[in-house]
């Protein structure tokens, strides 16, 4: 009997984690929204942002444990966006990865949805934030993610550019709550 409600805490304590993660995560994303919201008249950032367009991008990808032991799982990214304006522009679609970790041998595959809004564009250099949210499977159970991300862009020509981009990732379902682990990506990307 007693372990039973050891167990009911323990359930009611990961639902409040993931209540409490999920609120980071929204707070996070409304706060680049109202920044760049309030941000909108000021000279940095061009009211000629390309619309209802394709975005493809290529990147490697990895992510790192912060805390304890470091493990590494590296991979690539294949990304297929449409960009749009939702109170300020915004580039949103899917991701597919691939990783790699390299000690176990194992294969993870990674399937997202995201929305990255543009905050801040000053000559080439364009600074975009938002979320990603989708499921990681492979040599693994099934695992829901969601992660606040920030992308910094550097634009070679009108349609082809590099970026850089770091996530912190939250676990959705059991033991929900931060992972300690900090994702990241450079590729290339171009817009058809």
């Amino acid at each position: 009997m007693k372990m039973n409600v050891n167990k009911q805490k323990l359930k009611r304590k990961n639902k409040m984690k993931l209540i409490k993660s999920l609120g980071v995560l929204l707070a996070t994303t409304a706060l680049f929204a109202i920044t760049a919201g309030a941000a909108t008249n000021a000279p940095v950032v061009t009211a000629t942002d390309p619309a209802n367009q394709w975005s493809l991008t290529l990147s490697g990808n990895g992510s790192t444990t912060t805390q304890g032991d470091a493990e590494s799982l590296f991979g690539t990214t294949v990304s297929l966006g449409h960009t749009g304006k939702l109170i300020l522009p915004l580039e949103a679609g899917v991701r597919q990865s691939v990783s790699f970790n390299g000690v176990d041998g194992d294969v993870f595959l990674t399937t997202r949805l995201y929305a990255d809004w543009t905050l801040v564009r000053y000559k080439s250099f364009e600074l975009l934030g938002g979320a990603s949210v989708g499921i990681d499977y492979g040599n693994q159970s099934l695992v829901w993610r969601a992660a606040p991300e920030v992308e910094t862009r550097l634009w070679l020509k009108s349609d082809f550019y590099l970026f850089g981009r770091v996530s912190y990732g939250f676990k959705l379902n059991d033991g929900a709550g931060a992972e300690d682990k900090l994702g990241y990506g450079i590729g290339i990307g171009v817009r058809l």
